[in-house]
This record gives C-alpha cells, structure tokens and sequence, in this order.
C-alpha cells in the first residue's frame, strides 16, 4: 500500500490524483471543521475548498507525513476566517435507483460467461467452445485440430483458470453494486431523504484507512433548488460511520433545554450503538458556534482517550446535525512512573523559550481577540506537550520558522515594476477559451470569481464517486478573490493540470523574478514590509513555492506573507496568496516590548497550568499511531492551548480551537 509520505511526494511533483487520494477521508472532518465557524452548509463547502486549493499549492512546506491532518485541518481553521460562499450543485436523472440491479439472474451469469469468453484469445476460445458447447471429449478435440492429447490439457486447463478468474471479478462487481444499493436504501431509510434531493456522490471503498478494516459507502444528496444536503458514511455492515445535514432551515424552530439536547444526542447513539453509552464511559459537552456538541469517548487510567469514541452535533431545536464514529481501541501500555505535576512545570520552566513577533489576534482563532495585530512572545512550538514519565517535550507540532533568505527589504531590491495588467492576464485567463461561471460577493469589499475553460472535458456523469465528485469542484477552473470595487487581485489559484514531460527549464531566480514581478505590480505599498524567505526545494519539484514574509524592523508578523506557486516548466504563476494585514496596520506599531524576556516566562507559566492526559503519538512511524499519558500546557482561564502573550498588557491568549 503506498504510504502517506509517497502520496505526499506524487501529489507534490504534480500528481493530482495522488492529492485526491489524501484529502478523500478527511473531507467529512474538514466540513465539521469549517461548520464550527460558520453556519452555512455551503460557507463550509467553500472554505473546505478553498482550503484544499492552498494545501495542494503548499504541499511543498509540509516536511512530515505525519503532520499531514494536522496542517490540514490548520489550513481550514485558517481559511474559513473568509466566509467564502459558492453554490455547486449536479443534478442527475429522476430515478436514480433504475440504474442499479437490485438482484442477479441467469441473464446476468450467461452474459458474464459470454463477457470471460470473449477476453479469451482466439486459440483457447476454440477449444472451449469444442469442449463445453460441443460437448467433445479431450482426445476428440486432439484429433480434430491434429494437436497432441497433453497440449489440449494443459490450454484447456488454462482457460478455465482465466475464465474462473474472470466469472469471480464479474460476481465481485455486481455484488458490490448491490451492497452499494443495499447500503444507499438503508441510509436514505434511515434518515428520510426527500425525493427531491439528488443523489451527487455514491461511492464505495474497500481500503479506506480509517482503522475500521472493512469498506466505508459515502453518499452525498443535495436538494434540489438549494443549498440543503444531506452526507452519509455507512460500513459495509451498515453501521453509521458520518452524518452530516444542513441546518439553516431549523434555526426558527422553538429551542429545547440542554438536558433534552443532552437526551436527544444519546439516544440518537443508542439508537445506531446500542451499548455505546456503556462501552464509551467519558462525557464531555459543550457550545461551539450555536451548536450542542456531544463526545463520549474510552478511558484509561480515568482519563478519556483521544479518536475513540464519537462526536455529536446537536441543534438548539434538537435535530442531530452532524456525527462522527470513531469506534474502540485496545487499551493502552500505562507508564511505570509519571513526575509529578510541580516537577514538570519546573523543568518546562527552566526550559521553556519564546520569541518576539506580531500576531493578529484574530476573534475567530483567539480568546478574547480584538483583530487587532498586537506585539507578542509566542513559543515556537504549537501544543506544548511534556511526556508525562520523563519530563522530554514531545517533539510535535513545530512551527516551521521563517528565516529571511535577504536582511533587504524588497523597496531595496533591485528591478524595474512591470507594466499595467488587467485581472485576467495576472490569473492567465483567456477570455477566448475561458468562461465566467461565477461573480459573487463574499464580503463588504470582496467578491469570489470563478472561470472555467469552455472546452473542458468534465467526468461522466454516471460518475459518482467523491474522486469524479472533487474533479468537478477542482480541476479546469481558475478561482480568484478580487476587490468588489476596484477589481484589484487579491488571490487565485489555477487548477489546470501540469504536463508532467515539460522539462523544468526554470530555476528558482529565475522564479523569484516571476514572483517579484507580481508583488511590486499587485502590491507596492507593502514593499518595504516585506523580505523573501527562506526555501527548502527540490531540483525534481514541479512547482517552486516563492513566500515573502511581513515583518516590521526586522520583527515577523505571524502567519502572515505572500506566497507563489511557479510553474518551473514555463514561469507562470499556478497560484498567489496575499497576507490580510494592509500597510496602513503597520504604520504605527511598537516594536520594543514592555517587558523583558524572564518577565514574559514568568507571566506566562503564572497564567498557565498542566493537564495530565492522553496523546495521540501520529509523528511515530507506528502502522498504528501509539497512546503516551503527557502533560499538555493549557491557559488557566478557558482551559485551551495558550498561543501568545500580549508584549504591553502580558495577558495570555488562548486558542478557541483546542
């Protein structure tokens, strides 16, 4: 089986399908992801799409197989601070369930002999046909066509084998389709589907990696008309593994008590696990962005175990909107010893290191936020986990640090601005062979663009897999955010696919040139904030990723740049990202802190605690990612993971996230 990191090496030399291959069983996480921020079904469909378009273009960043869903699941975080909205539906033929045998007959067996017949070639095609339609005897057929008595044995005995193997491929098929139909009836059942929603994605998996061993069937129905879904995951079994629904339309409905939400999500898990109440012991609930969340999870050693269990999303009317079944797990090996709390705060103190830098404080991402960019000590690692027996720093969850490849500005670099380009000529668009399909506003100044090439081959339409579902989304469009009034390009990304034989006759000066073209075209007001960063790159790499970071005297703004993707087989530019801070923010910023560094520490770590607790070890090269009992750092007021410590006030502010 390929792993991860081999995926992740096709998918960044250009190889679309191997990318397809890594998002299809994390697209129902991501939805869940974006559904915290936002409340429409479509919002969340945008952002997961906009967020995939960034990892495929980033994919070169990302140094750890391991870190994969993780950075994924950032990226979403990130992006669904947009709000993009799109619509995108397909509408297929009003019976859809005509398309499918529910049974097989004797026409199916005769038609699937003709069929294994027919892959014969002509020499063993004849001798069967001698043999069981003439009914002639072995040495019959050797007399016949004057062959040796053996030779008619031994090509007799290989047909047959090729035919077996043939007939067994033939009933695996239509048995899959008949599992696949049985599965879709079950779920359409089970939570009344209208008949005016179409059926766009019904797909079936037998090796899906999700630990469950066995075959996943994912549909998806959207209404027609609207924006209303409905995703459903089944085992083969049957069992309920995702689900998934629209919610806006509940919201003027009468609210119920927490209690009765508390009631409505366990029955609702009784109902598809009955036992699970028992078997899952751990209880957590809690609000997220209007919804009831629900989690029951394993214990050991009292303490809930991570990715088992499930997730329920209840609405305030009491409709389960969304769920997600993660199952059991062996028990994990228990430490001999665990340092005690006081020890390991110690020792994280004496070893604890912070750095300088800005931060948007953004209200989506930050309790408390202000969206305001704020001076600030930050660590350099995201997590902040101890081991919990030998006080070492769980090595997970690295910020990659950005270190200028220049101390220049780019004001200072030197080159001449380009001439003027319109909107379409920056994306690489021909308004000859590209077509307008979407302009929508997304924002108070901002509108979503999207063109498709008009002669563009799209996937059949009896099609239905999440494979053909996520090329039509993708592949062939140019996406483009743009300002609503002056049209100014904000970000676009290309999907067009690569020629995979193009010589990569472009090296990365030559690419950097590319990238400085559009920055000082796009964007000269933000020259003197910004530096080019430092790349790790590939000779072999298709796509030369260019970023040029925001810093303020030589201090960074966090998670804030520039970033180009450059096509090395013909210098254009596949993609562009642009920072959110404007340049008139970072006119008036301080950039000397009102305390020094062993202030910071101190104030940090007095507004922090340690939470014992178990991890998911996903950096190990494990088939199966291990359990360790760790201490996690968390803020002392919400009880989240802390991100950042205010320069000026020293207050320390949490991620709302985790």
């Amino acid at each position: 089986m390929i792993d991860a990191q081999q995926q992740i090496n096709a998918a960044q030399n250009g190889d679309h399908d191997a990318f397809v291959s890594l998002i299809k069983d994390r697209t129902d996480k991501l939805h869940r992801v974006a559904r915290h921020y936002v409340r429409e079904s479509k919002d969340a469909e945008d952002i997961v799409q906009d967020a995939l378009v960034k990892a495929y273009e980033s994919l070169q960043t990302l140094q750890q197989a391991e870190a994969f869903e993780s950075w994924l699941t950032r990226i979403v975080v990130n992006r669904a601070l947009n709000h993009l909205k799109k619509s995108k539906r397909v509408h297929l033929s009003e019976d859809p369930q005509a398309q499918e045998p529910l049974v097989v007959n004797d026409i199916d067996q005769t038609l699937d002999l003709e069929r294994a017949l027919a892959s014969l070639n002509p020499k063993l095609r004849q001798l069967l046909f001698l043999k069981y339609k003439k009914d002639l005897t072995q040495q019959q057929i050797a007399h016949l066509l004057d062959m040796p008595l053996g030779t008619v044995k031994t090509q007799l005995r290989k047909g047959l084998e090729h035919l077996r193997k043939e007939m067994a491929q033939d009933f695996l098929e239509r048995d899959l389709d008949t599992l696949r139909l049985q599965l879709r009836q079950q779920a359409e059942h089970q939570f009344a589907v209208s008949p005016d929603y179409d059926l766009i994605v019904n797909d079936y998996q037998e090796n899906t990696g999700r630990g469950t061993g066995k075959g996943e069937a994912g549909f998806l129905w959207v209404k027609t008309g609207s924006d209303d879904a409905v995703s459903a995951t089944l085992s083969r079994d049957g069992n309920l593994l995702d689900y998934a629904i629209s919610w806006a339309s509940l919201d003027n409905e009468t609210r119920i008590s927490e209690e009765e939400l508390k009631q409505q999500a366990e029955q609702f898990l009784e109902d598809h696990y009955p036992g699970a109440l028992r078997d899952f012991p751990y209880c957590e609930m809690e609000w997220m962005e209007g919804m009831f969340v629900y989690t029951r999870q394993q214990k050991a050693m009292g303490l809930p175990l991570p990715e088992t269990g499930c997730l329920i999303m209840v609405h305030p009317s009491g409709r389960v909107v969304g769920f997600r079944y993660y199952g059991t797990v062996p028990g994990p090996a228990l430490p001999t010893m665990i340092t005690p709390e006081e020890e390991q705060m110690a020792c994280m103190k004496a070893n604890f290191l912070l750095h300088v830098e800005y931060c948007v404080l953004d209200k989506a991402v930050y309790t408390d936020g202000d969206d305001q960019v704020h001076l600030v000590y930050a660590p350099r690692s995201r997590g902040l986990i101890y081991t919990a027996s030998s006080q070492e720093e769980v090595p997970t969850a690295y910020r990659a640090e950005a270190v200028p490849s220049d101390p220049r500005t780019l004001d200072e670099w030197p080159g001449e601005f380009p001439p003027a380009r319109s909107l379409e000529e920056w994306i690489g668009v021909d308004n000859d062979q590209f077509q307008l399909v979407q302009d929508d506003n997304i924002g108070s100044n901002t509108k979503l663009m999207v063109w498709k090439q008009q002669n563009e081959e799209r996937p059949a339409k009896n099609d239905q897999s999440w494979k053909a579902y996520w090329a039509d989304q993708m592949e062939g469009a140019v996406k483009a955010r743009v300002d609503s009034q002056s049209r100014k390009l904000i970000d676009f990304v290309s999907h067009g696919k690569p020629d995979q034989l193009a010589p990569l006759t472009w090296d990365r000066d030559a690419c950097i040139e590319v990238a400085m073209d559009y920055v000082r075209g796009l964007a000269a007001e933000m020259l003197p904030y910004l530096k080019l960063l430092t790349e790790e790159t590939d000779d072999e790499d298709r796509l030369e990723i260019i970023r040029f970071g925001v810093y303020v005297q030589d201090v960074s703004v966090r998670d804030e740049c520039y970033q180009l993707a450059v096509d090395r087989s013909n210098g254009r530019v596949k993609s562009l990202m642009s920072p959110s801070i404007r340049p008139e923010q970072l006119k008036k910023l301080e950039t000397v802190p009102s305390f020094d560094y062993q202030t910071a520490i101190l104030r940090w770590t007095a507004q922090a605690k340690l939470r014992l607790q178990w991890e998911r070890m996903h950096n190990t090269r494990a088939e199966e990612a291990p359990y360790e009992l760790v201490y996690r750092m968390i803020g002392s007021e919400h009880e989240r993971t802390p991100e950042v410590l205010d320069a000026h006030t020293g207050k320390l502010y949490e991620n709302t996230f985790y």
